[in-house]
């Protein structure tokens, strides 16, 4: 069997681990080779980091946009009940109060489970931007 030189460049880059390339030849690598194959791992580790980077931003963006969509269509949802209750409160002369106030606080009901439903929404979008800030 042959001996040989070998030389393991880690893609390492902020402690992240992204792979390694081992690099086989007869004769041994000179410091001048040594020090461009150094470069090279960290250059192809940071394009790799700032990739994978990429992709999460992407991802991220979608769900932003995703979320927006969603607050835009649970404010026109929220706008319903709201009517439904200012034209109980101008009709109030004319309609029982008991009428009035049930129906006013089936109303309430329904905004206050639109608000349960956005601020589950704000919490995820909340765990997305400390993800991105690390």
């Amino acid at each position: 069997m042959r001996s040989g030189w070998a030389v393991v460049l880690p893609f390492i880059e902020r402690e992240e681990v992204f792979g390694a390339a081992v690099l086989l030849r007869n004769e041994k690598f000179d410091d001048e080779e040594l020090q461009f194959l150094e470069t090279l791992a960290r250059d192809v580790s940071f394009t790799l980091r700032s990739l994978k980077m990429e992709e999460e931003r992407k991802r991220t963006f979608s769900i932003i946009v995703d979320n927006l969509r969603q607050f835009e269509e649970l404010a026109d949802r929220l706008r319903n009940p709201l009517a439904i209750i200012k034209g109980y409160l101008e009709i109030r002369g004319e309609v029982d109060d008991e009428t009035v106030l049930e129906n006013i606080k089936k109303q309430t009901d329904r905004i206050e489970g639109i608000l349960d439903e956005l601020r589950a929404r704000e919490m995820v979008t909340y765990e997305m931007k400390k993800a991105l800030e690390r």
